[in-house]
């Protein structure tokens, strides 16, 4: 025969606003005898949103707690199984490439270096491609 027992809670959210909420606990003896009970502490912060997210969505807080440990785990097991990927690095000087360094130093500005670079040109092996 199952254990049932029924109350009122009252938790106060972040913001200040009480919630008061009935909280029925009923739990089969098959139930009680494959679940066990634990005590962790908790940030008293993070107590009250779960609290309060519980009870805004009809959710014991128990199943609440269940589902973000379960989220967790299985995230972490699917972060386990993704490839690694490597990049790759770039061995670049900083700075823009050699010939537009030149031009620039020339005086030209980058109105002049966009116009020519309108137009299909090559610049010191550089193809620009106006139709790109």
């Amino acid at each position: 025969m199952p254990s049932s027992t029924a109350f009122l809670y009252t938790c106060t959210t972040l913001c200040g606003r009480a919630i008061t909420f009935r909280v029925d606990i009923m739990m089969s003896y098959w139930h009680a005898g494959s679940m066990r009970r634990t005590t962790f502490r908790l940030d008293d912060s993070l107590l009250e949103e779960a609290k309060a997210y519980a009870a805004e969505h009809g959710r014991s807080l128990n199943s609440v707690m269940e589902d973000a440990l379960r989220q967790l785990l299985n995230r972490a097991a699917h972060d386990d199984e993704r490839l690694r990927v490597v990049l790759p690095l770039s061995h670049a000087v900083p700075g823009h490439q050699p010939w537009l360094s030149a031009r620039l130093a020339a005086g030209e500005g980058w109105g002049q270096v966009m116009d020519s670079l309108e137009t299909d040109t090559t610049i010191e092996g550089v193809t620009s491609d106006a139709s790109r």
